[in-house]
């Protein structure tokens, strides 16, 4: 009997000690998670950084390819147009503005975009206007051109911002692009 009344007590004093820690490990689970979240968003603009710089040289080969309207270049233009959309979303959840962030970038100043991303999206808006303007552009999903709009105008901004940080060490795709 003595053993299951120790049992008993020493099941129940685990269990009231395991109900206490959950309280404290809740409590700190809500308070960390906001900024776990913000460290979520943060490394998913990193990413989208990676990416773009990734995908510069894509743009590239399709601007310096493209003559007629095809399916593939519908889907890099939607990919184009879609990155810059992509990055205004991303900023606004993080609380920042994205052609902020380029000027800040182009200034020397703490910035969570690059040049190299700046680039990539500059030469993903130079494939969009160059395909905008052929022959059969017609063709062109209303969708997939409205999209192409939007993130367009952004061009002047991102090719003032490479603009202001070209020197000889520095071959940017987009304003080698003619």
């Amino acid at each position: 009997m003595r053993i299951l009344n120790k049992t008993i007590i020493s099941s129940f004093a685990i269990m009231l000690m395991a109900c206490g820690q959950t309280a404290n490990a809740k409590k700190w689970t809500e308070e960390d998670i906001n900024k776990s979240f913000d460290q979520a968003k943060e490394a998913a603009i990193y990413a989208q950084n990676n990416q773009t710089s990734q995908l510069t040289y894509l743009y590239k080969t399709a601007y310096n390819e493209v003559k007629n309207q095809s399916k593939i270049y519908d889907e890099i233009m939607s990919l184009a147009g879609q990155q810059v959309i992509t990055f205004e979303e991303l900023y606004k959840s993080v609380g920042k503005n994205l052609s902020e962030e380029i000027k800040l970038a182009s200034t020397d100043q703490e910035s969570m975009i690059n040049v190299q991303t700046i680039d990539g999206l500059c030469t993903g808006n130079k494939f969009i206007i160059k395909y905008l303007k052929i022959e059969d552009s017609n063709k062109i999903s209303e969708s997939k051109k409205e999209l192409a709009l939007e993130a367009i105008k952004l061009q002047p901004e991102l090719e003032q911002a490479l603009k202001s940080q070209q020197s000889p060490l520095d071959n940017f795709v987009c304003l080698s692009l003619k």
